[in-house]
């Protein structure tokens, strides 16, 4: 029985209560302890890969649909908690920084009608 994927399963069975949990709660360090353990959910599932060490091959599931799932269920819980997260939080730094580049736009006319009034008002 395959020791990584054992605990592959569990953290997965805490990672979909936690996240049923916060579906409600939406707390901060709830949020945090879900990433941490989609890492190392997904840190187990490269060590099973790497070491051949299959959970369900007992019951008879063959190793590709085994591996199949348990890629595409890491990879759903690293888009959810780490790739997703980190989109949003690029799209608002693109629209604050847009909003800034308009506010030096503003201030750059307002420079340069100053130098243009003083320059003319000395000359």
């Amino acid at each position: 029985m395959g020791f990584y994927m054992g605990f592959f399963w569990f953290t997965f069975i805490i990672l979909a209560i936690l996240f049923l949990i916060n579906m409600n709660l939406k707390n901060r360090r709830l949020d945090s302890l879900v990433g941490f353990l989609v890492i190392v959910q997904f840190v187990l599932f490269i060590l099973a890969l790497s070491s051949k060490d299959l959970f369900f091959e007992w019951i008879g599931i063959p190793t590709a649909w085994e591996l199949t799932g348990e890629g595409i269920l890491s990879a759903f819980a690293l888009w959810k908690y780490y790739l997703d997260p980190m989109k949003r939080r690029i799209n608002r730094l693109e629209v604050h920084a847009g909003k800034l580049e308009t506010k030096m736009d503003g201030i750059s006319e307002n420079v340069i009608w100053i130098r243009d009034n003083f320059i003319k008002s000395r000359s």
